[in-house]
């Protein structure tokens, strides 16, 4: 079982890590150019740029929560790198067993009901 373990850690830290630096990319990009553009992860499903109601309020409701799921992601990241790769041993027990991918899920779902409330607002 230690194996189907190890390959479950490293699928959550290759997708925090993908999610939290996408995440800060786009809203570095967001930050700078203030407009809305082609992106995976700004938008909720089937909602195009074009299509949103009222952009510079959408831009200003997503962009301080993609800095959040940015950073909480690769916090996450580090931390499960940490406990799993490197054997940091504090994080070792059951917080790196249980609260380390609990967490990892959980600012994924946040982030998900944020994308479902902005389809309803803005598109």
């Amino acid at each position: 079982m230690e194996g189907l373990g190890l390959i479950l850690d490293m699928m959550l830290a290759a997708m925090l890590a993908y999610i939290g630096g996408y995440s800060l990319i786009s809203a570095i990009r967001l930050n700078r150019e203030f407009r809305l553009f082609d992106s995976r992860i700004l938008y909720p499903a089937n909602c195009k740029p074009k299509d949103c109601k009222d952009p510079g309020a959408f831009i200003l409701f997503i962009l301080p929560r993609l800095w959040v799921l940015g950073g909480l992601c690769l916090a996450l990241f580090v931390a499960t790198v940490l406990a799993n790769f490197v054997k940091v041993s504090f994080l070792q027990n059951w917080f790196g067993t249980y609260v380390l991918p609990f967490m990892g899920v959980a600012v994924l779902v946040w982030y998900i009901t944020v994308n479902a409330r902005c389809a309803k607002k803005f598109w």
